[in-house]
């Protein structure tokens, strides 16, 4: 087990001990997490975001012995393990929102029912393509993707915004970040002169050599005699720290998710309208992604809990009807297949959200293309820097008003005038 799930793992124990006794106080008994509701409430859409399973990595560094030729289907490629990670997640969504549990999901795949989207990489494709076979066995079901450099519904991260670039920049510029940065200089030193880098590491890098690590320790390689356990594990730690500081921020977080979460909440209006209206619902949106995908979805609904996202873990935005006719959201992340999916509370409101609430709280990172658009221009500069940069212009025109009629006399005077007095 990876030092990255084991810590995912820890935090669900604790959420395994409280969960039953908060369930049993607050619903006589009743787990909300199990699918076992509905005597109180019924699932009227979910909204899944998962990561794609176990792979290759997408490179590794100059001394490591276990070179591209050493993954059967080179670098950055779903694994064996992968597929079966997403077998597990797929036979998970079955039993959870089918027959067995909330039953809103016919036994055939049905267009008008489920939608699926996945960012254009082979390891996501393969991952829910792998989920649908146990989720819809035997069954082709559509797929849908976008070329990344136009996803604004996955793929925010990898778009043009200025303002975001500007965020991290600020970030990585911060007395913390700096203080960081000089506390791991020497670390990160030896790591690039063990990994045979050719120029120097910061924090930012620090995944370029952990990442290889974590896939060759999943599939029982061996590492240089150089990666201990503590090198690896502050490897890690430094690796979150750089997560953290490309996504925690209110700001930060809504630029990268907050198309997404427009989606959702629009999704979950309609659905809510077509409730009341007695039509047919969207029952299970499902998008396949990755890892900085779902920690910028957590970090904008202020839930992030500072770690990269497993493989194959998976946030679910569920909207629920209670019998009094209302409506409400829950959230709860799957980072730990051993456990129920652990709920999230958004901040200022319950485990079960009443939707109009929900949405009131989380107004400031819900992104319509054209908020999202305003939202990545670059603020205009203060009053101050404003005019300093008025005066350095004002500055230059004058100099060059007052320099030309020189220039001008200069180029005019006949050859040899500046002998002429000698």
């Amino acid at each position: 087990m990876s030092y990255r799930n084991a810590l995912s793992r820890e935090q669900n124990k604790m959420a395994g001990v409280w969960a039953p006794l908060l369930a049993v106080l607050a619903f006589g008994g009743f787990s909300v997490a199990t699918g076992e509701n509905e005597n109180l409430r019924s699932l009227v859409q979910a909204s899944v975001m998962f990561r794609h399973g176990d792979r290759s990595p997408t490179q590794t560094f100059p001394t490591d012995i276990h070179k591209e030729d050493a993954w059967e289907q080179g670098f950055g490629f779903l694994s064996s393990i992968g597929i079966e990670q997403h077998h597990n997640l797929g036979e998970f969504f079955r039993k959870r929102y089918g027959k067995e549990g909330f039953k809103v999901l016919s036994e055939k795949f049905k267009r008008d029912e489920v939608y699926v989207r996945s960012t254009d990489t082979d390891r996501t494709l393969m991952s829910v393509e792998a989920n649908l076979d146990r989720l819809f066995p035997d069954q082709p079901v559509p797929v849908h993707t976008v070329r990344t450099g136009t996803d604004m519904l996955l793929r925010a991260f990898w778009l043009k915004c200025p303002r975001a670039v500007e965020l991290l920049e600020e970030a990585k510029n911060s007395e913390e970040f700096l203080q960081k940065e000089e506390e791991n200089k020497e670390f990160m030193a030896y790591v690039v002169k063990k990994a045979g880098w050719d120029r120097p590491h910061g924090i930012m890098d620090a995944w370029r050599t952990e990442d290889p690590l974590l896939c060759e320790k999943a599939h029982n390689m061996s590492w240089p005699d150089w990666v201990t356990p503590e090198v690896y594990k502050r490897l890690h730690e430094l690796t979150a720290y750089a997560y953290e500081t490309h996504f925690v921020g209110d700001e930060k977080g809504k630029l990268m998710a907050g198309l997404l979460i427009h989606n959702i909440v629009s999704n979950m209006t309609e659905a809510r309208q077509e409730v009341l209206e007695d039509k047919k619902v969207h029952r299970l949106l499902m998008y396949s992604a990755h890892d900085l995908d779902i920690s910028a979805l957590l970090s904008a609904l202020n839930v992030y809990n500072n770690m990269s996202a497993p493989y194959a873990s998976c946030v679910l935005i569920e909207l629920y009807q209670d019998r009094l006719g209302s409506f409400s959201v829950q959230i709860s992340y799957r980072n730990d297949s051993s456990h129920d999916p652990y709920v999230l509370t958004v901040p200022g409101c319950d485990a079960f959200c009443p939707f109009d609430d929900f949405v009131t709280l989380i107004d400031d990172v819900i992104m319509s293309p054209g908020r999202w658009r305003r939202a990545c221009e670059l603020p205009p500069r203060s009053f101050f820097s404003g005019f300093l940069y008025g005066v350095f212009v004002a500055t230059i025109v004058l100099f060059a008003v007052l320099a030309l009629p020189i220039f001008r006399r200069g180029q005019a005077a006949p050859a040899g005038d500046d002998t002429a007095e000698s």
